[in-house]
């Protein structure tokens, strides 16, 4: 039985799945690590009490060390405790695990394995960036979202055998179990092609008021277009007004905030493309699964992956407003381009990131450090 500890800020609903499968492979005893102070986090649903799951939960409280890197402050006792053999740890807690010295010193006397599960960014070439190579050396195994990590590890000199992909993906098993009911019962709606939709909260780094700006000239292009913006957030009011100053209050629907399964696939089904102008990737995973072509910019790097310009969506230069109006009239223009990009997006869901193989890219690298 290999004993795996998952150090995480929070668990979240999206989140949770993946856990559970990891938890109930044959020979895994799964025990998440998540803090009893997380920090504030406005833009995710966070699980307290998860019920039914497959694995253990245990809740430490955390603190700052330097004012800025969170550690565990009795992780010490609790490694000493139960003797994992392998750590998966965010990139958020490795830098804690040095600064506070002994967890670091009883991995190393327990041959603890670490994994480290990050988001690779450039290197900033701060004053303290010259030590980064250097601690990143002494980790087991590397974890990255997407293959546009492994060039960034590498400039830390570390080899691609330690990196192991872990596409981001919600339970598409479970997306893709609510579509198939629907089409078994009958209840799928007709897609409308020129139907445009967002989905996701209604913060400044979304920039939805850019969707609308360019849902302007995309009206004029096709005066049948219509937008549904689904979701809630600070910046709504805003949003609302500025629909309303271009007077196409008729033509931008706002629903709010949605959390039922089954409404939201409804939607997404009648949709003909997916927006996502701002951050943001799980989103899109999701629409992916219902068969929509995407259209984004830069968003968390997962759409590197995700969206492959010109063959199940396109992207748009960052920021430009007729960039996206022209992106958005090529696809709803052509009913032709909008069945093919269809089709990739379900292939790309069915064959390469979905649930699933983030799990394979997870039970890879532990399979790897406990060579």
């Amino acid at each position: 039985m290999i004993k795996i500890f998952l150090l995480q800020q929070v668990i979240t609903d999206y989140r949770l799945p993946i856990f559970n499968k990891l938890g109930q492979l044959p020979g895994y005893d799964l025990t998440v690590i998540a803090a009893k102070n997380p920090y504030p986090m406005d833009n995710v649903k966070i699980i307290d009490n998860p019920e039914d799951c497959r694995f253990k939960v245990s809740w430490l409280s955390q603190k700052k060390i330097l004012g800025r890197f969170y550690y565990f402050p009795d992780l010490p006792r609790y490694l000493k405790q139960e003797r994992p053999d392998v750590i998966i740890a965010q990139n958020m807690y490795y830098p804690g695990f040095l600064l506070t010295l002994t967890p670091f010193w009883l991995i190393r006397r327990f041959k603890i394995k670490t994994i480290y599960w990050t988001i690779p960014q450039k290197p900033a070439y701060t004053s303290f960036e010259f030590l980064k190579p250097l601690a990143l050396r002494l980790i087991n195994a590397f974890l990255v979202y997407g293959e546009h990590g492994i060039p960034i590890l590498n400039n830390y000199k570390i080899g691609n055998e330690k990196i192991f992909v872990a596409y981001n993906s919600p339970d598409t098993d479970s997306i893709l179990r609510i579509k198939a009911g629907l089409i078994s019962d009958k209840r799928v709606p007709m897609r409308k092609l020129d139907r445009l939709i967002f989905m996701g909260r209604l913060i400044p780094e979304k920039k939805v008021d850019l969707l609308i700006q360019a849902f302007v000239q995309v009206v004029k292009a096709v005066p049948t277009a219509e937008l549904l913006i689904v979701g809630d957030g600070q910046k709504k009011n805003n949003l609302v007004q500025l629909t309303a100053k271009f007077e196409l209050d008729k033509k931008i629907i706002f629903l709010g905030k949605i959390s039922d399964d089954q409404e939201k696939a409804l939607l997404l089904l009648s949709s003909g493309v997916f927006i996502l102008p701002g951050i943001g990737g799980l989103a899109i995973n999701e629409a992916m699964c219902y068969d929509l072509p995407i259209i984004c910019s830069v968003a968390d790097g997962t759409e590197k992956q995700l969206v492959i310009n010109g063959r199940n969506g396109l992207i748009f230069r960052p920021n430009d407003v007729n960039d996206l109006a022209d992106k958005i009239i090529q696809i709803i223009s052509s009913p032709d381009l909008q069945a093919k990009m269809s089709k990739q997006s379900a292939q790309i869901i069915s064959e390469k990131i979905n649930i699933n193989t983030m799990l394979s890219g997870i039970t890879q690298a532990i399979d790897f450090v406990m060579q």
